[in-house]
């Protein structure tokens, strides 16, 4: 897939560093390396089992393709999936957890959070890499140097069939210069997937067991 990049708190400069650089090649070579047609056949693949399984949820769009993909990539590389943030066992539910993090010779180094849901939950995934990152009387499972957000660009929001509600790279962007007092030290990336050039996802409205119509979606070859 391609990308944009963008930064606070010179986020960039500081994945540069020899203790980093290695790690962020890593996770930049996983997104690059996601084909269109990775995309396309895991997405199939999806809608055939949501059909077969007939739990009457149908697959709108590529974000759980894009989701399951990174998640196996990074996970066969040594990034821990779900990582907690804290070592606390109360901290231990999935709102405090990380998508994705990475330790190299037992030094935390990023934390990850992948972003496809409701822009209203936007301000607490970008505070989470914060947490994974400063200091805290919260004793840490894993402490890392630097965030990083990866979401959906507006384009691919519009040609991927994700939901209108989603947050987007803009958005973030918009976020993180409101909050620059908020999120004062830790260095973020935001990493903005871009659109798909040889396919788009279309909705259209399925009849489903029952006689239940639902909105799905289906690849349409550009």
């Amino acid at each position: 897939m391609d990308y944009q990049l963008a930064e606070h708190r010179f986020a960039l400069a500081a994945a540069g560093r020899e203790d980093l650089k290695a790690d962020f090649d890593e996770l930049l070579g996983v997104i690059s390396n996601i084909s269109e047609e990775d995309i396309v056949s895991r997405f199939e693949g999806e809608v055939a089992r949501v059909n077969e399984d007939k739990d009457g949820t149908l697959t709108k769009s590529i974000s759980d393709a894009i989701n399951t993909l990174l998640d196996e990539r990074l996970r066969a590389k040594g990034w821990l999936g779900q990582a907690p943030i804290f070592g606390d066992k109360r901290y231990r539910e999935m709102r405090w957890t990380l998508d994705f993090a990475k330790a190299t010779n037992g030094k935390g180094t990023f934390s990850v959070e992948v972003v496809f849901n409701n822009a209203g939950s936007l301000g607490w995934n970008l505070i989470k890499p914060v947490l994974a990152c400063e200091q805290n009387h919260v004793a840490k499972a894993i402490e890392t140097k630097v965030g990083i957000v990866i979401l959906a660009t507006k384009d691919l929001k519009s040609v991927g069939g994700f939901d209108n509600a989603i947050a987007t790279f803009e958005e973030a962007l918009l976020y993180l210069s409101a909050m620059q007092n908020i999120i004062s030290a830790t260095p973020i990336i935001i990493i903005g997937l871009c659109a798909p050039k040889t396919f788009k996802v279309e909705h259209y409205v399925a009849e489903y067991e029952g006689g239940k119509r639902k909105k799905a979606g289906r690849i349409v070859r550009l």
